[in-house]
């Protein structure tokens, strides 16, 4: 697919790390309206407006009682130290669900000498520390996320019944008025036109990260089956949507839902697809709804992956674009090839990306929506 070959590339190298709201971001849905233009799409930007969050100091992390740094990366939406850091003792303080099944993160409290709170700290179980947004940033704390090697270190202190006194300091704004914009592009289906499924990927990255597998390698996907599409109308109709700023949770497929909502349109949704990061993890996961989108899905991953390839199954999770669909009742399925090393890292390069995995994602995702509709008992969805 000679028009397409080039977008990962262009998302991660080209344009590089771009934060939803951010010029860098803007010039990539632009790229991406123009895209889907030249595939013969009516292709629309939609805007939206969210806040946002600039980090303006490093975060920094010594333990002061052992002489040793430990790597911290920022939680966006964190409130700043003072000027100079907080100095306090380091305690269990149980585990944050940032995402219930997929971030369940352990807790570190840093309190001062009087036992008062001054911060939290978090623990990636499973690899380096990585810039993540809070999940609810409506409650406001001061944050920081350390590594699993951090945080088996500070377990082994811990119950050693050592003191573990740490000096930590970070910085950070809000922002209002971040603008963004979602892109979409629309195919009229041939014979149920008003049966809609909605096929969607992020084309922001993470703070800091050229965003590659996360997820240029998604948008190159869904770029494929658009242009399969074009050039081989479906059944039904199908709308490709590359979302903004799903790295600051969601914003963007958060407005896309609940605009089809406001104007009555939501209920002509029969099914999503989303696409995570189609390259560059270590195996195929596949997150779908209860009923008819489970087999579906099930069938189309095994109509392309032979059967010596791993690929794992489970309900569905929070994490990505595919949520908002599923929370107003949508039948749902998400391709995401994980856990990642490279992660919200700007290790995150085209290095990283297996192109096998693009074009097995890209096949399921058209295998989904011809298994669909060779489906006639797939009613759809009562909302």
């Amino acid at each position: 697919m000679s028009t397409t070959m080039n977008v990962m590339e262009h998302l991660a190298s080209e344009i590089g790390v771009r934060v939803g709201g951010t010029n860098a971001a803007h010039e990539a849905a632009n790229y991406l309206q123009d895209t889907f233009s030249e595939l013969g799409y009516d292709a629309e930007l939609q805007s939206f407006k969210f806040e946002g969050y600039e980090v303006t100091r490093d975060w920094e992390l010594d333990v002061l009682s052992h002489d040793i740094e430990l790597d911290v990366a920022p939680v966006l939406y964190s409130e700043s130290t003072p000027e100079g850091g907080v100095e306090g003792t380091l305690r269990e303080a149980g585990t944050a669900y940032l995402v219930e099944d997929l971030f369940e993160l352990p807790r570190y409290e840093i309190v001062d000498d009087d036992g008062e709170h001054l911060a939290y700290l978090l623990g990636n179980v499973d690899g380096a520390a990585f810039p993540i947004p809070s999940t609810e940033p409506q409650f406001v704390d001061t944050y920081g996320l350390i590594s699993s090697d951090g945080m088996e270190w500070v377990d082994e202190r811990l119950e050693a019944g050592d003191e573990v006194r740490v000096a930590f300091e970070c910085g950070g704004k809000r922002v209002p008025n971040y603008v963004d914009h979602n892109v979409i592009a629309t195919i009229e289906g041939t014979d149920k036109p008003d049966e809609e499924v909605v096929i969607g990927a992020h084309y922001d990255s993470a703070y800091e990260a050229t965003g590659a597998a996360d997820n240029a390698s998604g948008v190159e996907a869904l770029v494929n089956v658009a242009e399969y599409y074009a050039e081989h109308p479906p059944d039904r109709t199908v709308t490709f949507v590359a979302y903004g700023s799903e790295e600051w949770w969601l914003v963007g497929s958060r407005y896309y839902v609940n605009e089809r909502k406001a104007n009555g349109t939501l209920d002509d949704i029969v099914a999503k697809v989303n696409i995570d990061m189609a390259g560059g993890g270590e195996l195929l996961n596949v997150w779908a709804g209860d009923g008819d989108i489970k087999t579906i899905a099930g069938d189309a991953v095994q109509q392309v992956l032979d059967d010596d390839e791993d690929r794992h199954y489970q309900g569905v999770i929070s994490g990505s674009d595919h949520w908002p669909y599923y929370q107003e009742g949508i039948p749902v399925a998400m391709l995401i090839f994980w856990p990642y090393d490279q992660y919200h890292q700007p290790s995150d390069d085209l290095d990283q990306v297996s192109t096998k995995d693009i074009e097995d994602t890209t096949a399921i995702v058209k295998a989904i929506v011809d298994n669909l509709d060779r489906s006639p008992e797939f009613a759809g969805v009562e909302h």
